[in-house]
């Protein structure tokens, strides 16, 4: 377990939010997935993670804002306009795992900290996320091989 990273067990199918989302991009990546936390980064091209941000909150954000549909249907709420970091509030990532690190300092850590899952990062950038699942089933897995 020294020798297998998190790399190597880590999901790379990771839905991410820029800071500055809007409508659109906050309903799209509400219906393309049901986690209850999605990673902020500073911007689409940096990929730098800056948070979290709740899908309740996320739910919220739409009900309060409109889409940049077509502006002919007069019947609109007056809703307000923005974007997420102006209205959500984005919750600091206090702990986060290196693609290096080992999966057994990772299943320890998980253990002591009572975790469900950790982002991954290299460089400051999210590269995927590590589920208790997935790193059960990468020990057992290993457990089974020998």
């Amino acid at each position: 377990s020294y020798k297998v990273n998190t790399e190597d067990f880590m999901s790379t199918d990771i839905t991410v939010l820029p800071r500055d989302a809007g409508f659109e991009d906050v309903l799209k990546v509400i219906t393309a997935s049901d986690d209850y936390e999605y990673p902020v980064v500073e911007n689409a091209e940096s990929g730098i993670l800056v948070g979290t941000v709740g899908r309740s909150q996320l739910v919220h954000f739409l009900e309060t804002h409109e889409s940049q549909g077509p502006p002919d249907s007069g019947d609109k709420k007056a809703l307000s306009a923005g974007t997420l970091s102006d209205t959500c509030s984005i919750e600091p990532v206090t702990f986060q795992l290196s693609t290096w690190t080992s999966l057994h300092q990772a299943h320890h850590l998980f253990e002591l900290l009572n975790l469900q899952q950790a982002f991954v990062t290299k460089f400051g950038r999210i590269v995927g996320r590590v589920t208790r699942k997935e790193m059960r089933k990468t020990i057992e897995d290993l457990a089974n091989s020998k």
